[in-house]
């Protein structure tokens, strides 16, 4: 019974280290999330010639908090891993 006690404690002890090495992923995977939309935002609306003003709103919205996140590392990239990304 001692081995079995041992064992599980030791499986306890492993999912709990797992859990912990997750938490950085999944809130990496959050951040990922909130860029995709504000990119699928801003490329819906990039091209468009006349917009209303509601339209204008998110656009501007969107480019604005892609300069902030972005610094200017890399341009915007089409549908980029959206596929990968759970819903």
């Amino acid at each position: 019974m001692a081995g079995l006690d041992e064992k599980f404690c030791s499986i306890i002890d492993e999912q709990m280290n797992i859990r912990e090495e997750l938490k950085p992923v999944e809130r990496r995977m959050t951040v990922l999330k909130k860029h995709i939309e504000q990119v699928d935002t801003y490329l819906k609306y990039k091209g468009k010639k006349t917009l209303t003003e509601s339209e204008q709103i998110l656009f501007t919205a969107a480019n604005t908090y892609l300069k902030d996140v972005m610094n200017g590392r890399t341009a915007c990239r089409q549908r980029h891993g959206k596929r990968n990304m759970p819903t």
